[in-house]
């Protein structure tokens, strides 16, 4: 999962993923709305579609814009509404079993451990370290080639790290940005590798939609040495 469409790069792990914009939205689907600007600061303005939902009934959809492709998110996927309604506040929240009190993520209908649907939403510490990472040099969206080399994390959050067992964690992706929340520049991505610490910040898409994203945590404790995978 993640916000970036990727083609040719390498992981931590040996692995080349290809990452798509369907991930960052969960289950929702991509629209074909024109691009936007890339320095973009003002929120567009809440973007509603309709189509038939069944039984006579309409469904919405909140749309919007990341550096040229079109994000989607039916009504009807209400747990993806309510994450990223969190997400365009500004605050991560992740859903909460009220049977075994755990959190989870991605957003999910029940939850995996013991599959109770009853859930509260609560406000999570966006900080963690990158556990795995991807370095992409050869951008398939043309709004992303000039980002290029840009990084896509997955962060061991903190909160709930071990649980429930040791070597579990909340991984959430997002690509590493400087604190606005724009694409990293190259000298920040040769500075991160795994074990890299960092905190959370947010890419504003739409009035309904915010991308949560990763920069350094320039006040938190960095290990002396991260690991990155060789050069060629």
């Amino acid at each position: 999962m993640s916000t970036i469409p990727a083609r040719s790069a390498r992981t931590a792990s040996g692995n080349t993923p290809t990452i798509t914009a369907r991930a960052a939205v969960g289950r929702s689907r991509m629209s074909r709305s024109a691009p936007i600007s890339v320095g973009l600061t003002r929120r567009p303005r809440r973007q509603w579609s309709c189509e038939k939902a069944g039984r006579g009934k309409t469904a919405m959809a909140i749309e919007g814009q990341y550096l040229g492709m079109g994000l989607r998110i039916d009504e009807l996927d209400v747990e993806n509404v309510e994450y990223f309604k969190h997400c365009a506040a500004h605050d991560f929240h992740l859903q909460a079993c009220a049977q075994c009190n755990r959190l989870r993520y991605p957003p999910t209908t029940a939850c995996p451990w013991c599959m109770s649907r009853e859930s509260t939403w609560k406000k999570v510490a966006g900080k963690g370290a990158v556990h795995s990472y991807t370095e992409v040099h050869h951008a398939i969206q043309p709004s992303f080639r000039a980002k290029t080399p840009y990084m896509v994390l997955l962060v061991d959050l903190d909160t709930q790290k071990g649980e429930p067992t040791p070597d579990e964690a909340l991984r959430v992706i997002g690509n590493l940005c400087t604190p606005d929340g724009q694409l990293a520049p190259p000298d920040m991505v040769k500075r991160v590798g795994v074990g890299t610490r960092v905190r959370m910040v947010f890419s504003d898409v739409s009035d309904g939609i915010a991308l949560p994203q990763w920069t350094i945590d320039e006040t938190a404790q960095q290990p002396a040495k991260v690991w990155r995978y060789a050069q060629e």
